[in-house]
């Protein structure tokens, strides 16, 4: 799809009852998303619901994040709907499993002991003695 084209797309999306667009948007560019899904998640299960939350997201809001698309900006349309795909994508693993955060034991140690421990009790590796 070219520049004119893709601006076409987004100013139906503005319209009452883009649903024509979110159709025409959806066949252009629903494999790019799904790639993105899949190219981040370890399943075709886990990739095919990250795929819909990533359309959910885009629509949500009558296209809010889609709108925000500059085509005068340096990244071409696809480009900047693969970042903001792979982005979702994060967003939809912290809802499954949240944020990795070290126990609040562990917040004062340095990296060096951070991964010392991460090798000892994570990894099960035993103290050399």
């Amino acid at each position: 799809m070219g520049d004119r084209a893709i601006a076409l797309l987004l100013a139906d999306l503005r319209l009452p009852g883009a649903c024509d667009a979110w159709m025409e948007f959806l066949e252009s560019y629903g494999p790019v998303l799904y790639q993105a899904a899949r190219t981040y998640t370890s399943s075709q299960d886990a990739g095919a619901d990250c795929y819909v939350y990533i359309c959910e997201q885009l629509a949500h809001n009558r296209f809010k994040r889609l709108l925000k698309f500059n085509p005068k900006g340096r990244a071409s349309f696809t480009t900047w709907l693969r970042v903001v795909a792979r982005n979702l994508c994060f967003d939809w693993h912290r809802r499954q499993s949240g944020r990795r955060r070290p126990f609040k034991s562990l917040e004062g140690l340095s990296p060096l002991e951070l991964e010392i421990y991460r090798w000892r009790f994570a990894h099960g590796v035993p103290q050399a003695g």
